[in-house]
């Protein structure tokens, strides 16, 4: 159980920004087509209308990050290490420092993610 909690752990923080979220997504969606382009065992006309469908989100998904590349870039870099550093800034080191560990997991204690001679 705990290695799958890591393993999604991991994946969660792959795509933590919104960028890497959006490039996944890109990829997915490729994916979707491309499969469905190949190896479709559906009707020719169902087949044709998912590969419409997963072509226009794509399409969408590609005009969003266009239109968030011009008008808001930082929302696209910003994962949670940067919103965390904003937050220290506007509040100061001694507000966040006692409630967040970078590379900790959610749910573990901070003296479990340290090294045991940081510990004492």
């Amino acid at each position: 159980m705990e290695g799958a909690r890591e393993g999604f752990y991991k994946i969660v923080k792959t795509v933590a920004s919104p960028l890497r979220f959006f490039a996944t997504a890109a990829v997915a969606l490729t994916a979707i087509i491309v499969v469905l382009g190949i190896q479709s065992k559906l009707p020719p006309d169902l087949t044709a209308k998912l590969i419409t469908i997963a072509f226009g989100t794509l399409i969408l998904l590609i005009i969003l990050v266009a239109v968030l590349v011009v008008f808001w870039p930082k929302k696209l870099i910003f994962d949670q290490e940067a919103h965390l550093t904003v937050l220290r800034e506007r509040l100061g080191d001694h507000e966040l420092g006692e409630f967040y560990f970078p590379g900790t997991l959610p749910g573990t204690s901070p003296t479990e993610a340290l090294p045991p001679s940081e510990t004492k």
